[in-house]
């Protein structure tokens, strides 16, 4: 399967041969066109509730961290006004309802999207992508897992709440 600005995870491939250092996956009983229509939608400007739904986990207004999109129209850059870091790659990729963050020089997210026979499976997947310092990677990775899952569930809860259906961490 080749993604999102040329960055594959298909067995055989650079990414496919890396290990995650992470996964966190949950099931949302929903159908899987239904729960990618509500994490697929991504337009230039404030991220919220209907504009990049994955970057505002837990439902807040302007989104969870003030993120700005630009870009588009399925490649953008998310920032936070003052942020003088350059922000993150976000990308969505409809066709397979894959969403790809990279940012923090070290740091890949691949997001799934998938058909389950409960409804729909999200996936969750961390990459140490560091190329410079990478001594410093494990350090700095410490508590992420744990922060993505916290992460993950709070967008289920969300979705789920949308949708009026179950969501939950497997």
């Amino acid at each position: 399967m080749q993604t999102l600005d040329g960055c594959s995870y298909q067995k055989g491939t650079a990414m496919a041969d890396k290990k995650p250092f992470f996964t966190v996956s949950g099931i949302v009983e929903a159908p899987q066109p239904q729960v990618a229509g509500l994490l697929m939608r991504a337009q230039p400007g404030p991220v919220g509730p209907d504009n990049a739904l994955y970057l505002n986990p837990k439902g807040k207004g302007k989104g969870g961290k003030g993120w700005v999109l630009k870009g588009g129209p399925t490649s953008f850059r998310a920032t936070i006004p003052g942020d003088m870091g350059g922000g993150m790659k976000y990308e969505i990729d409809p066709r397979t309802s894959t969403i790809l963050t990279e940012g923090m020089w070290w740091f890949r997210g691949i997001f799934r999207i998938e058909p389950d026979p409960r409804g729909t499976r999200v996936v969750q997947e961390g990459y140490d992508i560091a190329t410079k310092a990478k001594f410093l990677v494990p350090f700095i990775k410490r508590g992420f897992p744990k922060e993505q899952r916290k992460m993950v569930a709070g967008l289920l809860d969300q979705i789920g709440s949308r949708l009026g259906v179950k969501a939950y961490l497997d």
